[in-house]
């Protein structure tokens, strides 16, 4: 009888044994996971805020750039970077790992589309040698107000990327 009671007991400690390594098992892969994914959205995070960071250089060149047409009265595009600018994989990349972000971005792209778009090709078509000073330095300080509300947007949005990815570290 004793043995009989002491193969029950092994058989019932190897299968509470495997109980609980499966379960260890299982719950090491989960956290795996829940790791492999904070990594994989935080590497999204930072291509995001490289990007802005790289959009708000692209408009700071461009910015210099149409003041400088415009002191000079002559359109000029010697300074300009001839890049397309990263507006779709922005807002790809933000409605996929900060959809919090997305109005955000909306708002962006529309800032940098609609009015600096607008007053670029007013600065392209118009003929400035036939501007007054005045005229002039109302478009430098339209163009010089809207690169700074693209600027400000950009900066919101990169701290908030960066209180998103400090939740994921």
């Amino acid at each position: 009888m004793g043995t009989i009671m002491e193969f029950w007991q092994t058989i019932a400690a190897t299968v509470i044994g495997g109980v609980i390594t499966l379960a260890t098992t299982i719950l090491t892969i989960n956290h795996q996971k829940a790791l492999d994914k904070n990594r994989r959205k935080l590497e999204k995070i930072e291509k995001v805020y490289e990007l802005l960071s790289k959009l708000e250089s692209s408009y700071r060149m461009e910015w210099a750039s149409d003041c400088m047409s415009i002191n000079n009265r002559k359109y000029s595009d010697q300074f300009r970077i001839k890049e397309r600018l990263p507006f779709e994989e922005i807002k790809m990349l933000i409605g996929f790992y900060a959809p919090e972000l997305k109005e955000d971005a909306d708002k962006l792209i529309a800032l940098s589309k609609d009015r600096y778009g607008k007053l670029k090709s007013s600065i392209v078509d118009i003929e400035m040698s036939s501007m007054s000073t005045d005229e002039t330095d109302t478009l430098k300080q339209q163009l010089t107000t809207v690169f700074y509300e693209i600027k400000n947007d950009i900066e919101s949005i990169q701290n908030k990327l960066v209180k998103i990815g400090d939740t994921l570290i």
